[in-house]
């Protein structure tokens, strides 16, 4: 595509290119990075101002920011024609210019992005490596319901890979729904009622309401793509 790491950084950032799988008015990027090629000086290079929270943290966790925020600040420009910064919120928070909407997800070595120029959309993108069936049986718990064990039970797909999903379709309704609900909730806060390999959705209901915007039982209908062991999930959605 036209925006391109330069020379200096192309080992360490690659493969970008849009996700066309995904609607919106507004762009969906992807890219591959690889965390062994990190170096700090990668910040100045790419453009990024290095944040000071970030000073003791792993290669991995630097690897991942930096990454995210290159991707969305390409994203921006493709959307709004200029070079934008994207601040750091009170919780870690992507904080996005007042006139645009965005999410931001990354694995160990992906990272993924959705950039609107519709402030007023709630945007949510997770990308998720599969977990191994011992990692979903430990923590199923924690993610799922009775209601929703008995859905997942009655998938033909692999309840870690159901499971999966199920975490990363939260984890994007949280994303698209957290700007304009302003606090955090947990997990139990919407149920899933549906998922669907063959048309790559998975149904969520929300079990209460959520600031003054969104109510209990409220309906979303999160997109779905699997890659062999890596699953994305992603959702547009405006208030009302």
């Amino acid at each position: 595509m036209e925006n391109r790491p330069g020379a200096g950084a192309a080992d360490f950032i690659y493969d970008i290119r849009p996700i066309d799988e995904i609607r919106l008015p507004g762009t969906a990027l992807r890219a591959s990075f690889n965390v062994g090629a990190y170096r700090d000086d990668l910040y100045t290079l790419l453009g990024i101002e290095f944040p000071t929270h970030m000073g003791r943290a792993v290669a991995k966790r630097k690897a991942e920011f930096l990454c995210g925020r290159f991707l969305a600040g390409l994203a921006l420009e493709q959307v709004t024609g200029r070079r934008h910064g994207i601040g750091i919120g009170e919780h870690r928070q992507p904080l996005w210019p007042l006139d645009v909407s965005g999410s931001i997800s990354h694995t160990n070595d992906t990272v993924a992005c959705l950039v609107s120029a519709s402030p007023a959309l709630g945007l949510g993108i997770d990308i998720e490596n599969v977990l191994s069936e011992q990692t979903a049986l430990n923590v199923a718990g924690s993610v799922i319901c009775d209601d929703e064990r008995t859905l997942l039970s009655q998938c033909s797909e692999p309840f870690a890979l159901c499971l999966t999903a199920v975490f990363s379709a939260k984890e994007t309704l949280f994303k698209a729904l957290y700007p304009r609900v302003g606090f955090y909730f947990d997990f139990n806060a919407a149920l899933v009622t549906d998922i669907d390999f063959s048309k790559r959705t998975i149904a969520v209901e929300l079990t209460r309401e959520l600031g003054m915007f969104y109510r209990s039982r409220d309906r979303f209908q999160i997109g779905l793509i699997l890659e062999d062991s890596r699953l994305l999930t992603y959702l547009v959605t405006s208030p009302g």
